[in-house]
């Protein structure tokens, strides 16, 4: 994944100082367009710490320390992950359908589905009528087989996280998106939910900052996570495989 920046800035040591008080020796200036190929990011302080991969980057060409973790002004980046105030899903909760569950066909696949049926051999727990966001016979539909597959992979990882914490309810807020509805709920352009990808839930007892530190290391270098405590959820993705992406969305 690449990190790519929005304009003229300048890439700091810490998150701490203004880029005034620091000795430019210890800065590194960077235009508009630069892109760093990043091993991980995340939120801190109004800034992003990013970490560049060395063997895809020439690290004394940006600084003759070599130095490959910076910060920069996180309004000085292209905003695929929600640090920008607008970018607070208001996205609802999918409703169960019909209790008998309403039939369906999904992209790619010969064999019709029932709402009500799980997510595959590994998740049980979660049904098409949560992923597509049912509400009686009406549905977010996939556009193509892959994003049935990527509906797939995540709610495996779901169904671990449910197993982490006991067994307990996942309560689903939000999975697929396509971009139309995506737009309308002000998710970021390149959001994981749009391929299915990317989930926002809660669990109840715990708050969502509590989940979040809870599956920071589990999650490790899968993907996304992030979490709002002012809207309740906590967002996991797995679209981008290898690199550790953290934020906090705004608000709190």
């Amino acid at each position: 994944m690449k990190l790519k920046i929005s304009h003229d800035t300048i890439l700091k040591p810490n998150s701490t100082q203004q880029s005034r008080d620091i000795p430019p020796q210890l800065t590194a200036s960077v235009k508009k367009g630069a892109e760093f190929p990043v091993l991980g990011y995340l939120l801190e302080s109004g800034h992003v710490k990013f970490t560049i991969d060395p063997e895809q980057y020439d690290l004394k060409s940006l600084h003759s320390t070599g130095k490959n973790t910076w910060y920069v002004y996180a309004g000085h980046i292209e905003d695929e992950s929600g640090f920008s105030e607008n970018n607070l899903p208001k996205d609802s909760a999918p409703s169960d359908g019909e209790k008998k569950g309403i039939r369906f066909n999904l992209p790619g696949y010969k064999s019709t589905f029932w709402s009500t049926d799980p997510l595959g051999s590994h998740a049980l727990d979660f049904t098409w009528a949560e992923a597509l966001h049912f509400n009686g016979e009406s549905y977010r539909k996939p556009d193509n087989r892959q994003q049935v597959v990527n509906i797939i992979r995540i709610a495996d990882h779901l169904q671990q996280v449910k197993k982490k914490f006991d067994n307990r309810p996942v309560i689903i807020k939000s999975w697929l998106r396509p971009e139309a509805i995506n737009r309308a709920v002000g998710g970021a352009k390149n959001s994981a939910h749009v391929d299915g990808f990317g989930v926002d839930f809660s669990i109840p007892g715990y708050s969502p900052f509590e989940l979040f530190q809870m599956l920071d290391k589990w999650h490790g270098s899968n993907g996304g996570l992030a979490y709002s405590n002012r809207m309740g959820f906590v967002h996991i993705d797995l679209k981008w495989p290898g690199v550790h992406r953290r934020w906090q969305y705004p608000g709190g």
